[in-house]
C-alpha cells in the first residue's frame, strides 16, 4: 500500500477514536486508570448514540400512528396509546418532538437531549417556527432561558406588525381634515363635511370605473399580440389547493403525485410550504374521489378552511 495512502488512513483511525475532554494530567491520573476512564466514556457515548436514534424512532412512529388511526374516530389514537400504557402528556411531548426533529433535521441529537420543561417551552402553541428553529440554533436548553427568548422574539414580531404603512402626504392631509371636521357639534359644517365625503365617493367611483376600462383594453390588446406572434403555448395559471385545519392544528392539503391523488397532513405551515414532515392520510385515483372525502372530514372531523396566506 502507498505510504502516503496508509498515513492517511491511520490518521483517519486516530481522529475517529475517541477523544475525553477531561485533563487527566492535571489530576495526576495514572495510565491504567485512564484507560479504563477512556474506555466507559466509549461505552456511554455510544449509549447516548442508541438512545438518541431510539427516541427519534419512538416519536417518529406515534407521530405516524396518530395519523393512520386519525381516519378513524378521534377517539381512536386515544384508545390506542391508553392501551399502551401512555399518558396524554407523555404522547403530547414525544409528538411535539418530533414536530422539533422535523424543523431541525440537522440537530436531532440535540433536540434529543433536550428536557420535557424546554420541549414544551419550544413547542408553545404562540411559538413561530422560526423561533423555535433559531432557539435550536442558539443551542438553549434551559426551560427559563427558551421562555426569554421566545418573548423578545415574540415581542420584536408584534413590534414589527404594528408598524403602520406610510401614507403619501395628500392622503395624510385628507385625513387630517376629515377628523378635524368630525369633532365639531356644528350641524351645518357637519352637512358640510357629508357632502364633501358624497364628492370624493362619486369621484372615486368614476376613477375606478375608467381603471377598468383600461385595464380591460390593455387586456384586449395583450390577446390580440398574442395571436398576431402565432404564440401557441400559454401560461397557466394554476389554483392554488385549499388548506384545511385538521386534528390538532395540522394542516391538511391535495398533493397530485404519480397520477394518484393523496390527502397530505403537515404539523405546520412551514413543512407544508417547503413540502416537507407530511404524512398521507388518504389515496385515491381522482381528485373528485379526494375532494369528496375531505368535505366528509369537514363535517365528520370539524376540518376547517384555512388560508395558507
Amino acid at each position: 500500500m502507498n505510504n502516503a495512502i496508509l498515513a492517511e488512513l491511520k490518521e483517519t483511525i486516530q481522529e475517529s477514536k475517541h477523544q475525553s475532554l477531561f485533563d487527566f494530567d492535571k489530576f495526576n491520573i495514572n495510565e491504567r486508570d485512564k484507560k479504563q476512564v477512556l474506555e466507559l466514556e466509549e461505552v456511554i457515548l455510544e449509549n447516548i448514540k442508541r438512545h438518541t436514534k431510539s427516541l427519534f424512532e419512538i416519536c417518529k412512529s406515534i407521530y405516524e400512528i396518530k395519523l393512520i388511526l386519525a381516519r378513524d374516530t378521534d377517539t381512536t389514537f386515544v384508545e390506542w396509546y391508553t392501551a399502551n400504557g401512555f399518558t396524554k402528556d407523555k404522547i403530547s411531548e414525544l409528538t411535539k418532538r418530533y414536530e422539533l426533529y422535523m424543523q431541525a433535521p440537522d440537530r436531532i441529537e440535540f433536540i434529543t437531549k433536550l428536557s420535557i420543561p424546554a420541549v414544551k417551552e419550544l413547542t408553545r402553541k404562540h411559538v413561530e417556527i422560526n423561533t423555535q428553529v433559531d432557539a435550536i440554533e442558539r443551542g438553549l436548553t434551559n426551560p427559563e432561558e427558551i421562555k426569554a427568548f421566545v418573548e423578545k422574539d415574540k415581542k420584536q414580531d408584534d413590534k414589527k406588525k404594528s408598524v403602520k404603512p406610510k401614507q403619501p402626504k395628500y392622503v395624510l392631509g385628507m385625513i387630517s381634515h376629515f377628523e378635524k371636521a368630525t369633532k365639531t357639534e356644528n350641524i351645518k359644517e357637519l352637512a358640510q363635511t357629508k357632502k364633501e365625503i358624497e364628492q370624493i365617493q362619486r369621484y372615486l367611483q368614476s376613477i375606478q370605473a375608467k381603471i377598468k376600462e383600461l385595464e380591460e383594453a390593455n387586456a384586449l390588446k395583450n390577446n390580440l399580440a398574442l395571436y398576431d406572434n402565432n404564440i401557441i403555448d400559454a401560461e397557466i395559471v394554476e389554483e392554488k389547493p385549499k388548506v384545511y385545519i385538521a386534528e390538532n392544528n395540522e394542516l391538511a392539503t391535495l398533493k397530485q403525485e404519480d397520477n394518484k391523488v393523496f390527502i397530505k397532513l403537515f404539523p405546520n405551515r412551514y413543512c407544508l410550504k417547503n413540502n416537507v414532515g407530511g404524512q398521507i392520510f388518504g389515496e385515491y385515483s381522482t381528485l373528485e374521489e379526494a375532494q369528496t372525502d375531505i368535505e366528509l372530514f369537514k363535517r365528520e372531523l370539524n376540518w376547517v378552511d384555512y388560508d395558507i396566506d
